[in-house]
């Protein structure tokens, strides 16, 4: 079960509140739903630079890198919009693949470690998010925190600035801002 934190305020409350109801009497939100939702508000208080996001009527991409742990929840995601453009979900498998998307989720992976991936993507307007430990501290942007059966984030505020993206102020004053990413940047 999880309790939504103070850290998570109205705006990003109201937009919850427009996704399916809790599980069927339970009353409560399962861990998977809020990620899920709390990816697409992510999405939603970011930009990218013009040449992130293709032209046209392209897809807006949030790739899932290592173990899904959303199972059938991510499908909240269907019919939804992030930027205008409609939301494309995809498991990532080849590494190459990591570069097509604009969000990219990373849970554990044997096949491809956590330093290797976010090197790789240093510096590339791709907004990164993770529920493994430590995270933004590590160069990750968005890291997922379980606390006291909430979850709360943290922001890797220099990361997130080397790639390009600008996050909103609403969503960074909801946000612990971590001391040093992997460059020893302040942010």
């Amino acid at each position: 079960m999880i309790i939504f934190s103070r850290h998570i305020a109205t705006g990003l409350l109201a937009g919850l509140l427009l996704w399916p109801a809790p599980a069927a009497g339970t009353g409560h939100w399962e861990e998977s739903q809020v990620k899920v939702a709390l990816l697409h508000h992510f999405a939603q208080f970011t930009d990218w630079p013009p040449m992130a996001i293709p032209p046209g009527k392209s897809p807006f991409v949030l790739g899932i890198l290592g173990r899904d742990p959303f199972g059938e929840e991510v499908s909240l995601l269907a019919g939804r919009r992030i930027k205008g453009r409609p939301v494309e979900v995809r498991r990532i498998y080849d590494i190459e693949q990591i570069f097509d998307c604009q969000l990219l989720f990373i849970a554990p992976c044997r096949r491809h470690p956590l330093e290797k991936i976010l090197s790789l993507l240093k510096g590339r307007p791709v907004l990164t998010v993770s529920d493994s430990e430590g995270f933004a501290g590590r160069g990750g942007m968005i890291a997922l925190v379980p606390e006291g059966g909430r979850i709360r984030f943290d922001i890797n505020l220099g990361a997130v600035r080397r790639s390009g993206l600008t996050l909103s102020a609403q969503l960074l004053d909801l946000a612990t801002i971590v001391g040093n990413d992997d460059q020893g940047e302040m942010p």
